[in-house]
């Protein structure tokens, strides 16, 4: 996201809000388990904020990244992005078919992505 906001062309902010929309789902799949399992609450919190943290640390360190050179905000977002397509497609995507079946999980996918989309070319 700090690389985002560095580009000067409201990339930052759809990024910020498109990550935003999905820490919803992220923060339930942590603390849902925990919750089930009977963890304490302010455990339950306190894993989740650990989940999202470094996010947070990432943007602030992208922000100050950026003045190294525009080759370099260009290598940092294809390295997330990188990171982000393998963890989906290696682990999430796989994991939900198993969980749920193979129709509702492909639904959801495609929803998402019309989303996102509509969130980096409408807004």
């Amino acid at each position: 996201m700090g690389c985002g906001f560095a580009t000067g062309n409201n990339l930052g902010l759809k990024m910020s809000f498109i990550i935003a929309i999905h820490d919803i789902p992220e923060g339930i799949a942590v603390a849902a388990p925990l919750i089930a399992s009977k963890e304490k609450p302010y455990k339950t919190l306190l894993y989740v904020f650990f989940t999202a943290f470094p996010t947070a640390i990432g943007s602030f360190i992208g922000i100050y990244m950026y003045r190294v050179s525009d080759g370099f905000i260009g290598i940092l977002l294809s390295l997330a992005s990188g990171i982000m397509l393998y963890v989906v497609c290696g682990n999430m995507i796989p994991e939900s078919s198993k969980l749920y079946g193979n129709k509702i999980p492909m639904l959801f996918i495609i929803i998402g992505i019309i989303v996102g989309v509509f969130i980096i070319n409408v807004l």
